[in-house]
Order: structure tokens, then C-alpha cells, then sequence
């Protein structure tokens, strides 16, 4: 695996992903509306990506290669109620090679309070 230059960083309020010194995106975790995961097949390894939609329709892709991806997907459950764990997702996602294997991780619609 190579890491990109692209950073993920989180707190209690939200994330921010910044692309070297220049471009940053932030958002907070009441703005996400969903969460998917998928495998892309990039020849020689496969990557895991994650791709989240805002309730302001703005899509955001994350992947494997960003430091402090780990970190984050560990914490998603801690801030988002209701998203589904690594331990759950995970296997799913990675078991059967050249398949994207794609999988929900979270959606403010199946949330009821």
C-alpha cells in the first residue's frame, strides 16, 4: 500500500481532509446523510474507499492510502449512531477479489429517535 499526501483528521464537532497545504475540506458529523464503502480494483492490489454524501447532496471520497484513514473508520460509530462497525464491514468488503463488494456503513434515514 502507498500513502497519498492527503490527510484525515476528526474531533467531536466533525472531519476535515486536507490535500496537501493547500485544499481543505470540513464537515461535521450532523451534516453526513450516508455512508458506503466499496473495494476498487486497481490491477495489482485493491483499494477500500468510502464514499460519504452530505445532506447538502456534496460527495466526498475517502480511501485506504489517506493518513488517519484508520483512525477515522474506528471512530465512525463513536460519532455517528447507528454506523456500522469495521469488524462488520470489513470482511464483506474485501472477501472476493475483482468484485467491488460495495456496503452501507450509515444513513440518517434509518435513524428514528
Amino acid at each position: 500500500m502507498r500513502k497519498s499526501d492527503v490527510t484525515i483528521s476528526f474531533d467531536e464537532s466533525g472531519f476535515k481532509v486536507i490535500n496537501g497545504k493547500s485544499k481543505k475540506v470540513q464537515i461535521n458529523w450532523s451534516d453526513i446523510d450516508s455512508i458506503s464503502v466499496f473495494k476498487r480494483d486497481l490491477i495489482t492490489f485493491d483499494e477500500i474507499c468510502m464514499e460519504l454524501f452530505t445532506k447538502s447532496e456534496k460527495r466526498i471520497e475517502l480511501n485506504e492510502e489517506m493518513t488517519g484513514w484508520e483512525e477515522l473508520v474506528k471512530a465512525l460509530p463513536e460519532h455517528l449512531e447507528g454506523c456500522v462497525s469495521i469488524k462488520d464491514w470489513f470482511p464483506e468488503v474485501t472477501k472476493e477479489s475483482f468484485e467491488t463488494n460495495k456496503g452501507f456503513l450509515f444513513s440518517r434515514k434509518t435513524i428514528s429517535h
